[in-house]
């Protein structure tokens, strides 16, 4: 799929949703429309502000991600439906090890142990994995958005959608290391066009 087609669908789907909640005045999801505007830009933003280039495999996933996660889940309630949130935390594991499985390459594109290079990769992973859990606590306590289901769930949310990030990254880390072709194309089509 192109990327002008991701971001045609993505902005269509966003205008659709933010005209039927603002048309039916439900002003408590212009924080959800803002954060699908924002969050995709600042993805690659992140990038540009390190020096890195991306991929057009990068711009896909990152506004598929943002499509699910933003305004299926916010706009939408896909969050509402059964294993969605999880299905998200599985695929976040998946794609944020494979930007730090990238990223690592990039840096030190050299022989490494490969307990300390596939310890970092999860490492890193689960650092975003608590980031955003503690963006979702921030949510509940400053905005009273409770997207950690805290009222519901307590910290057994927060520890299940940890455990299945850290699940999808150890088995993408796994397939890394037994040279997946798909995988490994994707890290290599990244460290190829950010050699100079």
């Amino acid at each position: 799929m192109s990327v002008k087609i991701t971001y045609f669908i993505y902005y269509c789907t966003l205008a659709l949703g933010s005209i039927n909640h603002l048309s039916q005045q439900n002003y408590d999801k212009i924080i959800y429309l803002l954060m699908a505007l924002i969050c995709p830009y600042l993805v690659l933003k992140l990038f540009d502000l390190v020096k890195l280039k991306y991929t057009s495999s990068i711009i896909l996933v990152n506004y598929w991600f943002c499509f699910f996660s933003l305004i299926i889940g916010n706009l939408f309630k896909g969050y509402s439906i059964p294993y969605f949130d999880k299905a998200l935390h599985f695929t976040s594991g998946i794609l944020i090890t494979l930007l730090f499985a990238m990223l690592f390459k990039f840096i030190c594109n050299q022989k490494i142990n490969n307990i300390i290079k596939y310890g970092f990769i999860l490492g890193m992973n689960m650092l975003v994995a608590y980031l955003w859990e503690l963006f979702e606590y921030l949510c509940l306590v400053l905005l009273d958005i409770d997207a950690i289901n805290h009222y519901t769930q307590g910290v057994y949310d927060t520890m299940n959608d940890m455990s299945i990030c850290f699940v999808a990254s150890f088995i993408v880390i796994i397939l890394i290391a037994k040279k997946n072709k798909l995988l490994n194309n994707l890290i290599n089509d990244f460290v190829a066009i950010n050699i100079d």
